[in-house]
């Protein structure tokens, strides 16, 4: 630069020494380059790649030029076609190219990576597979040479080290085989190098086993494993690492799975042997390998997706849990083993529990009309057995109440017979059952539940039984044993009764009634027994409970008046789960948390006193289809009222349960309370968002904006508490209501007060739903995302929502209360105007609203007061901009009426749903 703008001798002497050293580096470059020891060489071709590359070659240097003397030959064709010499020649030259096509396939398929490593691979696997077929036939006529070399613990550890190695193998092999066609060859030689090794200490582990079975087993899963690893092999050798290959990747798929279900079966074969004789090394260490690789952390590129890791996650961890609880049912299998007779009532019971819980779904597939027989069969067809199955299981209760005091193998026996004999039975009768054909669902649920009784006596007799296991006679539990044993007997003679007379029709309905009776007997002795629930219920589920007595009485009442066995089967099936379902709730509802002892007391008497009343109501019904009189029938009425009379102590016990706050929660004024305690907890949340609200940072400018915001959240908050404040006190009037008598906690004219409670929450839906609106609307004008109309219009759908809720407690309510008084003082001008005068809740809503309203209004009005016109100078451009102005102002005129037209049709929509009150204050 300095010699460029001023060449003179002293410029030019510090050029040439500056660029000095540039000179000698070049020189020196220059000098290394032309020296021959850095000299390049040309790449050459060896000899083996050179031969490999000979069969492509060949085979498609003859598909050009066989292809071209093809097309030399057709040319000639075209000229003179008749000339069959010329055609033969063609037809030599078609094959030539068909051959020269297909060798060049074949080369290229047979030269591709990993193929030949496949072909190697697997004829050593074949030679394996070979071996191990060999040592099988050895195993099978006992003449397998015992290994002496070595010990057996040393063969299982190399034995399982193999396995394991082979299991790492499997992915790998898979991935090159679809998309990695380099990794193939080194993969699959790996892979075969395993199993010489595998099948030698496979053949030694299985010399040195004693039991002929489990050499048998260990061969035939390592001859399996080499046999899935020989399609392993085939399958990748087709897909040969090429991912365009799709078709070939779900047999390569398939086959990595098959491989790796091997190698999992052998693994679970030689941990078994290796725990049989106390060697668990190869277990500990397998899962301290698992903890260092946990320690390594996550890989950097992992291969597969957040769903295919937790898959495999979830699956092996639920496999560990199979596991651990078998490992768990192992050991307690041990410690049980010293008193074989309880454990086996444990079982018995655990198995009878389940016959319950299928005879139930039994039941309620034939209320719903869908048990029927499969092959057309009757009733006859399963009398027989099903009364023959019976008086075994009678024979199998005395051998079991025999042996509480006998041996524990004895009582083991019986309590397996048991169980057996039950489930025989279960099934025989459920069969006869379907057999009565859906068509008469009362008298299939009859015959269920008679085995069902049975049922549930032989597990309360197996648990008698395992309690007076051992025990000496004057025991107490040898006492409840016999109690069992005597219900027992009681429900299999009331089973065999019911099966002879399920095709009377003259009587099934009679037995049928006795059945349940003696049901309900059994239930009210649990009811009355000193036994704590295992849980507790809610005191409005037993009130809800009572509703099926209710029900029942009707049901039994109906049916004693007609004497028609349907109806009676029917008063029998529904009056057995009726008192059952009050019995149990009305005992786990005296238990409930903080009910005192008195009212519980109560209760359970109440219960009882009910059940007895209902069993003096069936027993009455018993008695008239046995001698049908007019007097015995009108004395219906009486044991109904007796039964009524107890359901309405027990409610009333039950409402003591829940204390002074106890409601009806389907009475429409509790509704209509909830709904506007649930509107004022709304907007006092919306109110607290509000709050949190401040105006958005700007910079540093004129301050109206800053006040008109601080105006903006002011005025919502004050309408949110006003609202609040508002529906609180519409709470408060509807209470009022309800005490003087206006409305009725259960309401006389349910009609008309549902109509005016569904007024009310329909109005404090709207209040919530406004103010909610009314939040956002002034959140997102504060924040710069909504026009100050948004804003105008929300607040003006608070005031009108908050005039109808109004409206909504003044159409039955005292306006000299002082729940009103809180609410709003309003006269009435001439015209019929609402005008308000005081401070009360609605007055501050519209109040607040107003002030809201004027805010946004003056900020909208100064906004477009800020907004200054340019008018354009030039004639034509004047007249452009009126013509756009009366444009626009056309286009918003025509948006007005269709915004009123839709407003107009939203508000008719939704004043069918009002209540005539509403409408007619509303016009």
């Amino acid at each position: 630069m300095a010699l460029d703008g001023d060449f003179s001798e002293d410029n030019r002497n510090k050029c040439r020494i500056a660029t000095t050293p540039l000179i000698e580096a070049v020189e020196n470059l220059t000098a290394f380059a032309s020296n021959p020891e850095f000299a390049s060489i040309p790449a050459q071709i060896s000899s083996e790649g050179s031969q490999a590359q000979e069969p492509i070659l060949v085979s498609a240097k003859t598909m050009l030029e066989s292809s071209s003397y093809l097309i030399r030959t057709a040319r000639s064709l075209a000229i003179n076609p008749k000339d069959p010499p010329t055609w033969s020649v063609l037809a030599g030259h078609s094959h030539t190219v068909s051959d020269s096509i297909k060798s060049l396939i074949t080369s290229i398929r047979d030269k591709a990576p990993g193929q030949r490593e496949c072909d190697y691979s697997i004829d050593g696997i074949n030679r394996c597979i070979r071996d191990i077929e060999q040592a099988s036939l050895a195993a099978v006529s006992q003449s397998l040479a015992t290994r002496d070399d070595i010990s057996v613990e040393a063969l299982q550890e190399q034995l399982t080290s193999v396995v394991q190695e082979i299991g790492h193998l499997i992915d790998p092999i898979a991935t090159a085989a679809r998309g990695e066609a380099a990794q193939l060859g080194h993969k699959v030689t790996q892979l075969a190098s395993y199993f010489e090794p595998l099948i030698l200490a496979a053949v030694g582990v299985a010399s040195k086993m004693l039991d002929h079975q489990q050499q048998m087993t260990v061969l035939d899963q390592t001859k399996t494993l080499a046999e899935s690893a020989l399609q392993m092999l085939y399958a990748a050798k087709e897909g040969g690492g090429n991912p365009k290959a799709q078709h070939t990747h779900d047999a390569i798929t398939e086959a990595a799975q098959l491989m790796k279900e091997a190698v999992d079966d052998i693994m679970v074969t030689l941990n078994e042997a290796a725990s049989e004789v106390g060697l668990v090394g190869g277990m500990v260490d397998a899962i301290a390998e698992a903890m260092s690789k946990l320690d390594e952390g996550t890989p950097p590129e992992p291969k597969g997706t957040f769903v295919d890791y937790q898959t495999t996650v979830v699956k092996y961890s639920k496999a560990i849990a199979v596991t651990a609880q078998e490992m768990v049912s192992l050991v307690l299998s041990a410690l049980q083993a010293g008193n074989k007779g309880t454990q086996a009532c444990i079982t018995a019971a655990t198995a009878v529990s389940g016959i319950i819980a299928d005879l139930d779904t039994t039941i309620m597939f034939a209320t719903a009309g869908t048990l029927n027989a499969e092959n057309g069969e009757t009733f006859a067809d399963h009398r027989e057995n099903i009364l023959k199955t019976a008086k075994a299981l009678v024979e199998d209760t005395k051998l079991l109440v025999s042996g509480a005091a006998s041996t524990p193998d004895k009582l083991a026996q019986a309590a397996q017979s048991s169980a057996a004999t039950i489930t025989q039975l279960a099934e025989v009768v459920k069969l006869g059952a379907a057999s009565l054909g859906s068509n008469d669902p009362e008298t299939q649920v009859v015959l269920i539940n008679a085995i069902k009784d049975v049922a549930k006596a032989l597990s309360d007799l197996i648990g008698a039984t395992k309690g007076a296991a051992s025990k000496p006679a004057d025991d107490p539990s040898m006492y409840q044993l016999k109690g069992a044993a005597k219900v027992m007997v009681t429900n299999v003679t009331s089973l065999l009764k019911t099966v002879k007379a399920v095709e009377d029709e003259a009587t099934r309905g009679t037995r049928a009634l006795e059945a349940t009776i003696e049901y309900i007997k059994q239930e009210l002795t649990v009811f009355q027994s000193k036994d704590i629930p295992e849980k507790t219920s809610s005191p409005e589920e037993s009130i809800r409970m009572t509703k099926g007595i209710t029900m029942a009485t009707a049901k039994a009442v109906a049916a004693g008046n007609s004497c028609r066995q349907e109806d009676v089967i029917a008063t029998a099936n529904l009056s057995r789960k009726a008192v059952s379902d009050m019995l149990i709730a009305c005992k786990q509802a005296s238990f409930y948390p903080d009910v005192s002892e008195e009212v519980r007391t109560r209760a359970l008497r109440y219960g009882t006193e009910c059940t007895l009343g209902y069993l003096d109501l069936l027993e009455h019904v018993l008695v008239i289809l046995q001698k049908p009189t007019p007097e015995l029938k009108h004395q219906l009425a009486a044991f109904s009222k007796r039964v009524a009379g107890a359901v309405t102590e027990l409610i009333q016990a039950a409402e003591a349960m829940k204390g002074t706050e106890w409601v009806d929660p389907e009475d429409p004024t509790v509704i209509a309370e909830t709904e506007l305690l649930g509107a004022a907890a709304s907007i006092e949340a919306a109110a607290k968002k509000l709050e949190q609200l401040k105006p958005r940072a700007k910079p540093k400018q004129a301050d109206e904006t800053l006040d008109f915001e601080e105006q903006i959240l002011e005025a919502a908050k004050s309408i949110a508490a006003a609202t609040s404040a508002l529906v609180k006190s519409a709470s408060a009037a509807q209470r009022e209501l309800v005490a003087q008598g206006k409305v009725g906690s259960i309401p006389a004219n349910a009609a008309d007060d549902g109509q005016w409670s569904q007024g009310l929450i329909s109005a404090a839906r709207m209040v919530a739903a406004a103010t909610s609106s009314l939040c956002e609307a002034a959140n997102a004008s504060v924040q710069g995302h909504a026009s100050e109309e948004k804003l105008i219009s929300s607040a003006k759908q608070v005031a009108a929502s908050t005039a109808q809720l109004l409206v909504a407690c003044k159409v039955k309510a005292d306006q000299d209360s002082e729940a009103m008084k809180r609410l709003q003082v309003m006269v009435t001008d001439a015209g019929g105007k609402i005008l308000l005068l005081e401070r009360a809740a609605g007055n501050a809503v519209k109040r607040a609203s107003d002030n809201l309203v004027r805010a946004a209004q003056k900020a909208a009005f100064g906004k477009a007061d800020d907004d200054d016109v340019v008018v354009k100078t030039k004639f034509v451009g004047g007249i452009a901009q009126i013509i756009a102005a009366q444009e626009e102002m056309l286009k918003k005129e025509r948006e007005l009426e269709e915004a009123r037209k839709k407003l107009a049709q939203i508000r008719q929509q939704q004043y069918k749903f009002l209540p005539t009150e509403l409408r007619e204050d509303e016009g």
